[in-house]
Order: structure tokens, then sequence, then C-alpha cells
């Protein structure tokens, strides 16, 4: 049932047992608003009047506007009509359907029942997503026809200014009936205008629907689209992919060669295809990548580490590409990079930490406590990769300054008392250190890493008891990394349990966690670039000092979630965490350009944002200047290889540049060395493994190639550096590893095979 106001506004939706909230704000809706081209202006919201139960009229200037309401079927149809009256083009910069859904969260529990915008995609004949609650109600949303874009009503990040909001949440969402761009070429790239004497009707469905399931089959038949699925969004060389859809396919390469569905065999060129399915007059896109060797990522950014500069500063963010440079010293040596990067990270720990106490100086921000836990995590690496014990000393002595900060309820907190373990992971730094210390046989290194576990366990026992209701750094909000990194945490736990019970509870509450997470995620996009990223939005003012905020989707943190799906994983044997692992994988490696080795910082969900761009100022050296830019569906370059700081001191890794601080320790702030992420979680997860997986449905095959004879099933690496291959069978086999001179007879079931 809806509700409506006599200016045709809705206050809510209910159907069946759910509820949707509309604002009463100023972004409140459905509602038209015009946007002038005049710069920094405010758009006029349009009045529409009641002439019957769900329809109203409106007018601007020569424009007749007409908005109306048809309800069915747990649905509701929004129509809205424009007609120009004038002799006169209307061409404004944008004609904005504010939808008003209030998808502002704040905090627990009453975010549950908060409805994200988790996915808008507009094709140039309709436009389709859908929105998402934590405790998993799902609305599907349709155009019949096409719209010219879409965007989020994001809070404004303004510490200082005008308001006390801190950019970490969303009013509502619109869609762009009419937009002057520019945008994505997938989109139609001439609705931007109404000549005269013109009407454009723009229908919208909001359903609610069972579950993602269900979206496509309610979008097809309302749009009469098709939507292409993929079984893969990120390929090895060679593969032949599989799409789910009917109408005519083709596939067109990098190189611009077009394929009909019939014609392709195999994927013979590396970077993004695309896949466009046309049917009933309209026409879907899907994108899918080619990667390259998983190990040609790790290698380009132990180089991105050097050209792009680690700082010492108040932030983890600012010095993580340590963790590519070690990682990738652990596969393959370049002994001249590799000096130069040790000596740099020597630099600047010794900037950031009092040697003889080993704990953080002032100016670093003691009570930030993620980064010492990721600096022992990084220690930890270190240690790894050259085998010098002083850095595993270093690391324990920073456990000690990490565990001060344990309260009695075993969280880790900040030096302000905020609920910190899930910023970042400052659990699983310390599992990765005690992982490490268990090895080394000696009574010292045994008794420390009994001692650490102990930490750790208190930690992760308050992580499953408290579940979602938990704290973040910054303004709270349903944050993506507070709830992913306790299902991370949880699930990595869970797998160094030989207690059966333990396990299978702190298995259950990683995957009640991941599961309130899916309203942040990109899960049902069929777009290899972001398939499977989680949704960010404020980090473009502290990483690359763009004060916009924007979709960050991948950003460096999405890796995290990709832990927490390989965990699962490899504790359920779940196929679905496997796909989604290996397809949020393939979009967070998609940051470097395997055409240049370029490392990029982020890419940016949204097709239109008008933003300003942090870049080298020619007239000042060594300094930035903001400059406007559009920005939509495209990568962000990272700042960092120009951008630099003072060596000698503690930078302060937040820098404003729109509002003058960017001199003493704001220069050469940034905290754009995040991406690194991708890379610790690809050495981790997928760059010395292979996979398998056989269902009734499917054979899934991950950096390997699979062929099955009556022989058996014969796997061949498709690179040395494998060195595991997980299994999972639907029935007894026998498996042959080319290359390993290894044969095994397995029964169904999931198994683990070392090489």
């Amino acid at each position: 049932m809806i509700k409506l106001t006599a200016n045709g506004i809705l206050e809510s939706i209910t159907w069946k047992d759910t509820t949707i909230q509309f604002r009463e704000d100023g972004y409140r809706g459905p509602a038209l608003l015009i946007w002038p081209h005049q710069k920094e202006s405010e758009p006029t919201y349009i009045i529409v009047n009641k002439v019957s139960d769900y329809k109203f009229v409106g007018k601007y200037g020569k424009v007749d506007v007409e908005l109306s309401y048809v309800e069915e079927n747990e649905g509701v149809e929004i129509k809205v009509a424009l007609t120009n009256k004038g002799e006169e083009i209307f061409a404004p910069k944008k004609c904005e359907l504010r939808l008003g859904i209030d998808t502002y969260m704040v905090g627990y529990p009453e975010w549950n029942d908060k409805f994200f915008c988790t996915m808008l995609r507009t094709e140039k004949t309709h436009t389709w997503g859908y929105m998402r609650t934590p405790a998993g109600k799902v609305v599907a949303i349709a155009t019949k026809g096409p719209v010219a874009s879409w965007h989020h009503c994001y809070s404004r990040a303004d510490y200082g200014g005008s308001t006390t909001d801190t950019g970490h949440r969303i009013y509502t969402m619109s869609l762009d009936l009419l937009n002057k761009g520019p945008l994505p070429k997938r989109h139609p790239q001439d609705l931007d205008h109404l000549e005269p004497g013109e009407t454009k009707v723009f229908e919208v469905l909001l359903k609610l629907v069972e579950s993602e399931v269900e979206i496509k089959p309610v979008v097809e038949a309302y749009t009469q689209a098709v939507l292409p699925t993929m079984d893969k969004y990120t390929y090895e060389y060679g593969e032949k992919p599989s799409i789910s859809c009917k109408g005519e396919v083709t596939y067109t390469s990098p190189s611009g060669k077009i394929y009909t569905k019939e014609q392709m065999e195999a994927l013979n060129e590396y970077g993004v295809w695309q896949v466009v399915a046309s049917y009933n007059d309209k026409v879907s896109e899907a994108l899918i990548y080619v990667r390259k060797p998983w190990s040609y990522y790790l290698y380009e950014a132990r180089k991105a580490t050097l050209k792009y500069e680690q700082k010492a500063g108040t932030h983890t963010e600012g010095w993580y590409g340590f963790f590519s440079s070690f990682l990738a010293r652990k596969y393959q040596a370049d002994t001249t990079l590799d000096k130069q990067l040790e000596e740099k990270f020597e630099e600047v720990f010794r900037v950031m930490h009092d040697m003889e106490q080993m704990v953080p100086v002032g100016a670093a921000e003691p009570g930030r406590i993620q980064n010492t836990a990721l600096m022992i995590s990084l220690l930890t690496d270190a240690y790894e990769a050259t085998q010098n014990i002083m850095y595993l000393e270093r690391g324990a002595r920073l456990a000690e300054h990490v565990m001060k900060y344990q309260s009695a309820d075993g969280a880790y907190r900040c030096g302000y008392g905020v609920h910190y373990t899930c910023v970042i992971y400052i659990a699983k730094s310390l599992i990765e250190l005690y992982q490490v210390e268990r090895q080394i046989k000696e009574d010292y290194w045994q008794d420390l890493a009994d001692k650490h576990y102990i930490s750790i366990k208190r930690a992760i026992d308050e992580l499953r008891d408290s579940r979602d209701d938990i704290q973040t750094e910054g303004e709270m909000t349903f944050e993506d990394g507070m709830i992913s990194c306790s299902s991370l945490q949880l699930g990595l736990f869970a797998l160094m349990q030989e207690d059966q019970k333990a396990r299978a509870g702190y298995e259950e509450a990683a995957r009640y966690m991941l599961e309130k997470h899916k309203c942040l995620e990109l899960q049902q996009i069929p777009d290899c670039r972001m398939r499977g990223a989680t949704l960010r939005f404020w980090e473009t003012m502290y990483d690359v000092m763009i004060p916009q905020n924007m979709m960050t989707s991948p950003h460096g943190w999405t890796s995290w979630k990709t832990y927490a799906t390989y965990y699962l994983y490899r504790l359920t044997g779940d196929k679905a965490y496997l796909k989604d692992t290996m397809d949020t994988l393939g979009a967070s490696m998609q940051v470097i350009d395997i055409e240049t080795g370029e490392l990029r910082w982020a890419f940016i969900v949204d097709p239109y944002v008008e933003a300003q761009i942090f870049v080298p100022n020619e007239e000042v050296p060594g300094q930035g200047k903001l400059v406007s830019k559009v920005v939509g569906e495209e990568y962000i370059s990272m700042v960092s290889d120009w951008w630099k700081c003072d060596q000698e001191q503690v930078t302060h890794c937040y820098a404003f540049p729109n509002r003058g601080e960017q001199e003493g320790r704001y220069k050469g702030g940034a905290c754009d060395n995040d991406v690194h992420e991708h890379f610790k979680c690809l050495e981790e997860v997928a760059l010395t493994k292979a996979y398998v997986h056989q269902d009734q449905e499917e054979l899934l095959n991950y950096n390997c190639k699979v062929a099955q004879t009556a022989e058996g099933m014969f796997i061949t690496p498709s690179e040395d550096l494998v060195e595991e291959i997980v299994i999972s069978i639907n029935g007894p086999c026998t498996v042959h590893i080319e290359g390993w001179d290894k044969t095994q007879y397995l029964e169904a079931g999931m198994h683990s095979i070392l090489r």
C-alpha cells in the first residue's frame, strides 16, 4: 500500500511485512528537480498538485509536468510526463527524479530496515538495479524506457564548514531523466532536451522481491530487455566464456574484433571485452576481463611501491605499499629494487617509532591502533621475505602496545575508547604474527604465541557475541569495513579451530555478518571492473583530496570482503563464495592498467559527478591545486607519485587543499596507497593456489586448466608458483596434477592437495 501526500510525495510504501520509508525533508520524493547550467546554482523543486487520487500536475516555465502512480502486486509504477509547450528547446543541465527513499543509515539496530541503493545501471534503452536492507529485504528498480543517468544524494563531506556531516551517509538516490553529460558511452547520449511541442514519458518500477534471484526476471518482464549473466567475469587467456540470456549476443575484444556467440571459442586477448545482448529492440551490456598471470599484478605493485611515495604518517594507508614489496620478494627476488625498498621501509619505520621503547611516537598518533596492528602484519611479512628475525622481534614488541588498548570485554579500542577491532583487522594482524611465532620451536616464541592467542581469542569472542552491534572509525553508519572485517576475522579464526563446536560458532557468526553486508556489494552487476566490489563513498576526500563524495568500487578496502568470502569458501565449500572471491579479486586487479603498468587508486561507479580533482600546480612546484572535471565510471589516478612529503617528519595523511591545508605536516598527506590491500589479499588467496569446483551445474576452475577423461581429472596449474589445489568434487575421482608428478584418488567432497 502506498501512502501519498497532497503534493504527490510518497510518505511510505508497505508491502507484506516490509515498509519502505521516505524522507520528509528537502530530499523527499518522488519529486522533479530542474538543475540550471549556472555553476553552483541550486535546483528548482517543482511543486505538483493533486488532480485525482494518484495523479498530480505542475509546471516549470513552459514545461508541463505530470506525475502519476499505479500500484499492483507488491509494486508501484511511477510515471512522469514532461511536455515542452514553449517555442524553444528545453535543455537544462539535469532533470532529476528524486526518488526520496530514505537511505540514511545512522545506527544499530534501526539501519537493519533501511534500504541501501546497492546497484543502478543505465543502458541505452533502460535502467535497472535494486535496493537492499541489511536485514535482507530487496526492492527491484527498473525503467521501461531510457533515462539519461542516475546519482546518489550524498551527505556533504565538510569538516569545519557549514555542516557537521562528515560524508558517511546517503540521503536518497535519483534518476536523471535528462542530463547534458558527458556520460559513459553505455548511456543514452542525446537524452538531454525536449524539442518544442515534444512529450517524453518516463516509467519507473519499484517492486518488492523475495531475493536477488528474482531481480532478473522482474526486470526483464518489465523492460522487455534481457540481462546477460556470465559464468565468470574474470577469465584466463584462452578460456571460453559462457553466457546466459536470450537474443543476439556479440563479443568485442579490446582491439575491436567482433565475434558472434557462435564464433566465440576462446578469449584470445588480454583486457576488457564488451558483451552486448540485443532482444526486443533493447540492448544490454556486460563487460568481462581476461587477466594476466596473478604474479604479474604483484610484481607490478612492487614497482609501484617505489614510484608512489610511501610516507611516514598518521595513517597506515600512507605506507601500505610495503606489503607489496615484501610479498613480491618472497616469490621473485629483484636485488636492486628490493634493497631500495627495504632501506626506504627502515627510514619510514624509524620516523614513526621510538626505537628504544618500540612504540609509535606521539606525532604518529599511538591511539590509532590499527596503524600499529598493520605494522605488525607488515613486519611479519618482512620476516618471511628476508628471514631477518629483527622484524619479528619488532612485531612482537609492538603487539604489547596494541594489547594495552584491549578492553575488559575483549574489544580492541582506539585511544578515545571506540570499538576498533574491525577498523581494518586488528585481530587478523595479530593472528598473522601468532602463526609465524608458532612455527618457531623456541620456548620464547611459543610463550609469545600463547600470550597473543589469548588476546586474539578474547577479541574474536567479542565479535562473535556482538555481531553487528559494534562501532567503526569516523561517523557511524552501516559501514562496509566494520562488517566485512568482522566477518573475515571470524572466518579466519574459525579455520584455526580443531574443536568442531567452536568452529561452527565462529563460522555461523562470519556468515551472518557477510549476509548483512550484501547490501554493500555489487553482486549483480554484469561488469568485470566492479563485479563483487564493496560500496564506499567517502574515501575520495581522504585518499586523493577530491572534496566530493563518489562511490569507489573497488577501493582497496574491497579486498577485506575478498578475505571473508575466501575463508567462508574454505569453511563451507559453498560455490557462491568461490565465485564471489574470484570475480571480486579480478575486479580489484584491474587497478593496474595492463597496457601501461600504471597503478590506479580506485574505480568510480557513479556515472556523473561534478568534481574537483587534485592535480600538480605548475605555478608552484611541489604543490597541488583543484581543477573542475566531470567524473563518471572511470579510474582515479594516484597522487603520491608527485604529492611528496617531508621524509624527516610524520606526515598528517589527510590534506585539505579545498581549505588551504597542504603545507607543513599536511604536505604530501594522502592515503592512496591503501590500494595495495588488493595485492596483499592476492598473495594470500590466489597467487599460490588453484581451485576446482564441480557440482551438478558446472565445473569451475581458477588458476589452472582442467581436462576430464576416462582416466580421471587432469589439472594443470597456470603458474609454477601454485603450491596448493583446492578441489571440491561431487563424486569419487582420480585426480592427476600435471607437472607435480602426483595422482590421488578422492572421494566426493572438498580436499586440499599440496605440492
